[in-house]
């Protein structure tokens, strides 16, 4: 009996242990390549919907995602809030969420050639994302990414 069981116990752990393979479509993987050549530390996961390369590039953290068929969606720099124009950090101050706790601030290219900067706050335990661009007017503000 406790063979039986031992043997159902690691045949459950392969089997755990080999799904959580990332396939990785051959679209997104060419796309990655072709625009991020100098990348290190790359590090690929899916979510059901969509698939995330985290990466790093001159020593910056960066983050692409894709689409489940491999499409390209958006990257995401890493940055310091320093980094951001003052108008952008101005719009930020005189928003509702000048008082939420910052999470963290990244700059976003899209796959519609828009650049903005993100700010993720959180109050409680709701997290909402402010994208601001460069001049300083808001984008859009939603609960996801």
């Amino acid at each position: 009996m406790r063979l039986i069981f031992l043997l159902c116990l690691c045949v459950s752990w392969c089997v755990s242990t080999n799904s959580q393979v990332v396939k990785i479509p051959d679209k997104a993987k060419a796309h990655f390549q072709s625009q991020y050549k100098n990348a290190n530390d790359i590090k690929w996961s899916n979510d059901v919907t969509n698939y995330k390369c985290r990466f790093k590039e001159d020593g910056i953290a960066y983050t692409a995602h894709y689409s489940i068929d491999g499409d390209w969606s958006f990257t995401e720099k890493w940055i310091a809030e320093s980094a951001i124009p003052a108008e952008t950090r101005n719009t930020f101050s005189k928003s509702k969420y000048r008082d939420w706790d910052k999470k963290g601030v990244a700059y976003v290219v899209n796959n519609k050639d828009e650049k903005y900067y993100r700010y993720e706050v959180k109050k409680g335990i709701k997290t909402v994302y402010v994208f601001i661009d460069k001049d300083g007017r808001v984008i859009k503000e939603n609960t996801s990414i």
